[in-house]
């Protein structure tokens, strides 16, 4: 070989080796951004990750809460209930109470009437028996 080939072989390697750089390092630019985004992306995930923890112990405590409230709802309205059915049952009794009254009241009416009407009956006689005598 001679000079003149041996400097086009060495001029076409030296291009071929300044095409194989460009080429790494656009390959490692590609990386370093690949390489950025995959720590974005594990960031983002582990935020995401908090997240979703935070939002699970809320849910948890907000079911507990619901929970607790759904009982001291049951309760109230037993309660409630219990206070209805007494007034109910004090109500009841009450108009049983007023009820006997009016009908002891009503025989009492009845009896001061048939009393009056003896009276009557025996003062008529008595006055009768008055001029008889």
């Amino acid at each position: 070989m001679d000079v003149s080939q041996t400097q086009t072989a060495i001029s076409v390697v030296e291009e071929d080796l300044k095409l194989l750089q460009l080429k790494l390092r656009a390959l490692m630019s590609i990386k370093c951004n690949l390489e950025d985004q995959i720590k974005k992306l594990e960031d983002d995930h582990n935020s995401l990750q908090s997240a979703k923890a935070g939002l699970e112990d809320e849910c948890t405590t907000l079911r507990q809460k619901v929970e607790i409230l759904n009982e001291l709802y049951q309760q109230k309205e037993m309660a409630l209930q219990k206070k209805l059915n007494q007034e109910e049952y004090e109500r009841q009794e009450r108009e049983r109470r007023l009820s006997a009254a009016d009908e002891k009241a009503v025989l009492a009416a009845k009896e001061v009437k048939t009393y009056k009407r003896r009276i009557e009956e025996m003062e008529e006689e008595l006055q009768k028996a008055e001029r008889s005598f």
